[in-house]
């Protein structure tokens, strides 16, 4: 076995020893005739071996060298794409930020824009929570005492009234709705100039009690405060009539829904106000009277 494996041995390093002698006798063949201007003909098939060989290399690295720059460009419009879909959304939030304050300044300016029939002194607040229980139609706002805010002062906006201040923290104040059961507002038909008063239902819209039953009310009367309390002047805007009725007593107590409202008249009224849409709104912190003593002195 050994003896098998020792002529094999030989016979490989017989071979690499005519290989490499070989490949030294073209060496130094090629050597000794390099300065020749005519190549040999023993150097021509080594020029030409080393040419394709110089060729292919040449060709292999300059494939490399592409393919490794179309990675780095890769590389690089990669992040520059991230950086400018980062910037995209950065100017998104910036332009989502500038049309709320557009639509913001366009509330205001409508609020500085309320025609009021008596000069008044109003603060500016912003609604910050609206009550989420049935219970109570109210809505809190982001200005109290510190800011001269106190229970019993209207809240009105360019639409309309919207409601009293019910309690005043130092920071926030609670509004009562028009809508809500325990409002009370004195009211005017502005065309038959009868009067009455606003109370909330419980259906979100409001209803104007005492009004007599021989009255001729139509559908779309507007509705305005009577100015009969300090809380707001005459003249400012409420709602509209959108439902009458003139059932007598007895009729009232036959139907389902029978309500007792006296021998009067049931108007019901919507508001002008749409108040799942309030955000911006205006206290009276000066009653008329005050405001003209001011102005006097």
């Amino acid at each position: 076995m050994s003896i098998f494996r020792f002529q094999r041995s030989n016979r490989f390093y017989k071979k690499l020893f005519l290989s490499i002698s070989i490949l030294l006798i073209l060496v130094i063949g090629v050597s000794l005739d390099i300065r020749k201007a005519v190549p040999s003909y023993f150097q021509n098939p080594i020029l030409s071996i080393g040419y394709l060989i110089e060729l292919t290399g040449n060709t292999i690295i300059h494939g490399i060298s592409k393919v490794w720059t179309h990675y780095i460009d890769l590389v690089d419009t990669q992040n520059r794409y991230t950086r400018l879909q980062s910037e995209v959304e950065v100017l998104k939030g910036e332009n989502l930020q500038l049309k709320e304050s557009q639509k913001e300044n366009l509330r205001l300016k409508q609020l500085l824009e309320i025609a009021l029939p008596v000069p008044l002194k109003l603060t500016a607040a912003q609604v910050i929570m609206r009550d989420p229980s049935n219970w109570y139609q109210s809505l809190t706002i982001n200005k109290g005492t510190d800011a001269g805010v106190l229970p019993g002062m209207g809240v009105i906006t360019f639409s309309g009234i919207v409601g009293r201040v019910l309690k005043s923290g130092a920071k926030s104040s609670v509004v009562l709705l028009i809508t809500d059961r325990n409002s009370a507002v004195p009211v005017l038909i502005s065309r038959s100039r009868d009067e009455g008063i606003l109370e909330g239902t419980t259906h979100g819209l409001a209803r104007i009690k005492y009004l007599s039953l021989d009255l001729k009310l139509e559908v779309g009367d507007p509705v305005l405060t009577s100015g009969l309390t300090p809380t707001f002047p005459k003249g400012l805007k409420i709602g509209s009539v959108v439902k009458i009725d003139q059932k007598t007593e007895l009729d009232r107590r036959k139907s389902k829904d029978f309500v007792y409202a006296g021998p009067f008249l049931s108007v019901e009224v919507a508001p002008a106000v749409n108040f799942s849409r309030l955000e911006e709104v205006m206290v009276i912190t000066s009653s008329p009277d005050e405001t003209s003593v001011q102005g006097e002195k």
